[in-house]
């Protein structure tokens, strides 16, 4: 740091705590200052320049009172002029949210607001009924238009990653939440889908499996590209082979057709499934056959008690997701040309033994 105690003079009739208030007013002006884009704590200052708490406070408040400086809540003493025109230590700013309509997340978007808050800024909700790219396209022009910054849950198709490309070129603070593109590098949180996939296949060979079925929705997404290879590299791992894989991609998942070829499946009589989702229409097949003999692993908690075989499921972690895009985004703000990051977050892994209640 360039400061040290010879900067101030004691012996001046100018009190210490204007003189520090002018060395660090010409420290804000330098290349350095504006790079670090803030000043060093209270107690950094009281070391460099050997003067109580008091004396810095004062000086800071000149600073703040000339509007130089800003104190934000866990983040310290900002240079104003260092700061983004996104960021709210230069005054309130939005977050907007462009999510499906959905109520299974209601706790993740408490969160979400929460996070918001803590770090400055009111959080802006854009719904959209999910696979409609129109609606998705509508509520991301509007986020733009009247937020700093984005979170986004994109449309399962990927209709959306040309605007998320165009938006990262413009250096628009972009955060995708829980879909990522493959095709595009951009800022995303998502599930590690490939680890929980490879837990939960392990624990099916464990269990004896030879036969596994292995059910996957939107097959096309990278989330369940990823759970199926963790599966897959657990077979392999094994020595064994894949078993029968239905792909359902588009459409109801229990529409009669889907419903028909789930039938036809356990009528072949697998001794283990993997299930990249949690489909209630399975928990109902099995349990109107009677069948007791089978194991099986999907994700997300089946809110069922009392079946007649065990589940080992992979809950997604909301969330902790919901934290960390919030935190991510907030992080591009301050810093829209960083590398772009994308952060893995681990499922919970839960065991339903037959008979029993979910227990992690």
């Amino acid at each position: 740091m360039p400061f040290d105690r010879s900067q101030l003079d004691p012996g001046s009739r100018q009190p210490l705590y204007v003189q520090l208030s002018e060395v660090l007013a010409g420290y804000i002006a330098t290349p350095e200052g504006m790079r670090a884009g803030r000043l060093p704590g209270e107690l950094e200052l009281c070391g460099h320049f050997g003067v109580s708490r008091n004396t810095v406070a004062r000086a800071v408040k000149i600073l703040g009172d000339a509007n130089l400086v800003r104190r934000v809540k866990h983040r310290g003493t900002l240079i104003v002029a260092a700061q983004s025109n996104r960021d709210p230590a230069r005054g309130r700013a939005s977050i907007g949210l462009v999510f499906p309509i959905s109520v299974s997340w209601n706790a993740a978007l408490r969160t979400i607001e929460e996070e918001v808050n803590l770090h400055g800024y009111n959080l802006e909700i854009f719904p959209y009924q999910w696979e409609s790219p129109e609606a998705e396209r509508d509520a991301v022009e509007r986020a733009r238009a009247r937020c700093s910054g984005l979170i986004l849950y994109p449309d399962s198709r990927g209709a959306a990653a040309p605007l998320v490309d165009k938006l990262n070129r413009e250096k628009f603070p972009l955060v995708l939440f829980d879909i990522d593109f493959s095709e595009v590098a951009c800022n995303a949180v998502v599930t590690d889908g490939e680890s929980a996939g490879f837990q939960l296949g392990r624990y099916l060979i464990e269990r004896g499996c030879r036969r596994i079925a292995c059910y996957s929705w939107l097959g096309r997404l990278n989330s369940s590209r990823r759970k199926i290879a963790g599966f897959t590299a657990a077979l392999t791992q094994a020595g064994l082979e894949a078993g029968e894989m239905l792909e359902i991609d588009g459409g109801a998942v229990d529409s009669p057709e889907v419903l028909r070829r789930l039938r036809e499946s356990l009528a072949r009589r697998p001794d283990g499934i993997f299930c990249t989702f949690m489909w209630k229409a399975l928990f109902d097949e099995l349990q109107h056959t009677g069948t007791d003999s089978i194991s099986i692993a999907n994700f997300d908690i089946a809110p069922f008690l009392n079946l007649n075989f065990e589940v080992l499921s992979a809950e997604t972690p909301k969330l902790a997701i919901a934290s960390r895009a919030v935190r991510l985004l907030c992080e591009r703000i301050r810093h829209p040309d960083a590398l772009f990051e994308k952060c893995f977050i681990a499922h919970r892994i839960i065991r339903q033994p037959k008979g029993g209640h979910l227990a992690p």
